[in-house]
């Protein structure tokens, strides 16, 4: 994103995700319908970047239960003992900030090849996160990424020595079920349910796997949305490899049993998003290979994120941009309001399903800051959705 000419402009194609930025001094705001392109001037803008905003603040009566912190895809090239910079990081914050637990979604080497060195990749990740989180008593919950342990046959040898590896390492959390950890398991920490998955292929979850997750989320022994998670999301948050588990019974079921909140990695790509009631967390990369958000403009940040939970309130999330050995707060307006694939329309987590919905129907660009966007809709559902009487807009001749 850059500022030209002392405006703002966004091209945002909503129908192909593409996101181009232009300059055009002092013309009008334009938006052309006939092929849902959409031109936004910000005449109010003053830096290099939309005005920083966090995406959710808890109410003032809100009780916090607990904060967790998430890291995944930490590693780097093929059979890499080295971490980036990044990684040592985000411990150091972990360690500094003294969280009630870490959870750890997945893809901690890496492996998914022949002849790699798995145990020297262990050692390694091991000395930069593992020890260190232990050293400071700060509990650490892991999930399976492909490639750590991929449960495809060709990966056999290295997912047992990811079970042998964390068999070792069992954390001391409160287990509701652990028969099949450390691939798939249940714990309580602070009063609130954690749903461990094996979600380290495309594939749908084995029935064996579903019936168990079933049968733990009917059975949540506390009065709290259980909080989800494993390596491979169920959205496509990113349209460079947009891999998701083929598990269309798992949003239903999640909705059902009240899940609130849903933590993955793979994607490489940080978005936080809401689906009926279900908070989704695509947890940023740390490792190698940060890749654009859908209709994100080739914007790649390195994130890391802490959650609070509430015993009534829906969860909120703090997030930093990584860069090197230094951390800012992330700047929410640098992602699209709203991302679409297909028939999924997935809103980001400070904006509701029918804004996003409407915001798209009438061709609403994602990249407006939110403020411009509620405002322009407000406009909009004023004028009964007629472009030619909302001030400052007009149809592209």
């Amino acid at each position: 994103m850059r500022k030209t000419c002392g405006v703002w402009r966004v091209f945002a194609v909503v129908a192909l995700g593409l996101a181009l930025w232009g300059c055009a001094c002092g013309q009008k705001n334009i938006v052309d319908r006939t092929d849902r392109q959409i031109i936004v001037d910000y005449p109010e803008a003053v830096s290099d970047e939309p005005p920083i905003e966090k995406p959710t603040l808890p109410p003032p009566d809100a009780q916090r239960l607990l904060r967790l912190a998430v890291i995944a895809d930490m590693n780097s090239r093929y059979g890499s003992t080295e971490y980036a910079p990044e990684v040592v990081r985000a411990i150091d914050i972990i360690v500094a900030e003294r969280p009630d637990i870490v959870i750890n979604a997945g893809d901690m080497v890496a492996g998914q090849r022949a002849k790699l060195r798995y145990r020297d990749m262990w050692k390694a990740f091991h000395s930069i996160v593992t020890d260190r989180l232990v050293e400071a008593g700060i509990p650490m919950a892991q999930t399976v990424g492909n490639h750590d342990g991929s449960g495809y046959t060709p990966f056999a040898n290295e997912r047992e020595i990811y079970i042998d590896e964390w068999l070792q390492r069992k954390p001391a959390l409160d287990y509701v079920d652990d028969s099949a950890y450390p691939l798939y398991y249940s714990f309580l920490q602070n009063g609130l349910f954690f749903v461990a998955l094996d979600a380290s292929t495309l594939d749908a979850l084995s029935q064996e796997q579903f019936s168990w997750l079933e049968r733990q989320l009917a059975n949540n022994p506390t009065p709290y949305g259980p909080i989800v998670f494993g390596h491979v999301p169920l959205f496509p948050v990113t349209a460079v490899k947009p891999e998701v588990v083929r598990d269309a019974r798992l949003h239903p079921l999640f909705a059902k049993h009240g899940v609130q909140l849903v933590i993955s990695g793979h994607h490489h790509a940080y978005f936080p998003a809401v689906l009926d009631g279900v908070t989704y967390l695509h947890v940023g990369v740390l490792g190698g290979g940060p890749r654009p958000v859908r209709q994100n403009g080739g914007v790649e940040p390195k994130t890391f994120s802490f959650v609070n939970l509430y015993a009534n309130a829906s969860p909120t999330v703090d997030t930093f941009l990584m860069d090197g050995t230094s951390h800012t707060p992330f700047n929410h307006n640098l992602l699209p309001t709203y991302i679409v694939h297909g028939p999924t329309l997935l809103p980001r987590i400070d904006i509701a399903m029918e804004d996003a919905r409407f915001a798209y129907e009438y061709m609403i660009s994602p990249h407006m800051t939110r403020s411009q966007m509620l405002t322009l809709i407000e406009a909009l559902r004023a004028s009964q959705g007629d472009w030619s009487r909302v001030s400052e807009w007009s149809l592209a001749e």
